[in-house]
């Protein structure tokens, strides 16, 4: 059973999600209720990872959002593409990027009877519309795919790309990827 302070964190950030405040408007919250006690957005967002049982991994970034300071940059002191320092005056990194691991995120989704049941769409509720592409599934590697057999390690499996109406199919897309604003261009 959760409390009523989570409770309370819960339904303001459930607000923040449904009507699509952004990050600015949300702090300002305290503003518009002041008897209403707002947790800032950093711990508002701890405590739901926390009460979902997701661990967050952070990392430092660059604060012009160029570079994460992961992997091979992980001891990297400045920005190897803008040059600005990885730290300010008092020693600590300047930004952070908090990254919720993708496996645990499927997990929850895969538990929730409502989410589950819209990760089928794929098998059960698109409708393609030939010449048109409204979704990753009309493209034309996506159904390639569909009748090619699944190989791991040289090795052909029975069944074919998505033939499972639970399959998972993810999309990538990085080009011009900046996780904190948006923008026309990155560094």
């Amino acid at each position: 059973d959760l409390e009523n302070d989570d409770i309370s964190i819960l339904r303001q950030y459930s607000y923040k999600l449904r009507h699509h405040l952004t990050d600015a408007a949300y702090r300002d919250l305290p503003s518009a209720t002041p008897d209403a006690h707002v947790p800032t957005l950093e711990t508002a967002q701890s405590r739901i990872a926390y009460l979902a049982g997701f661990k967050p991994e952070v990392f430092d970034c660059c604060p012009e959002v160029c570079m994460c300071y992961t992997g091979p940059y992980a001891l990297d002191r400045e920005c190897r593409v803008c040059h600005t320092s990885r730290y300010g005056a008092n020693g600590r990194a300047r930004k952070h990027f908090t990254y919720l691991p993708l496996i645990p995120r499927l997990k929850a989704m895969v538990a929730s009877k409502a989410v589950a049941s819209k990760m089928t769409y794929r098998a059960q509720g698109h409708m393609s519309i030939e010449g048109e592409i409204s979704d990753f599934m009309d493209s034309k590697r996506y159904k390639r795919l569909c009748s090619e057999r699944v190989v791991i390690d040289d090795r052909t499996l029975p069944h074919k790309f998505f033939q499972d109406g639970r399959d998972v199919a993810f999309g990538l897309s990085t080009d011009g990827f900046a996780p904190f604003r948006r923008r026309k261009t990155t560094c």
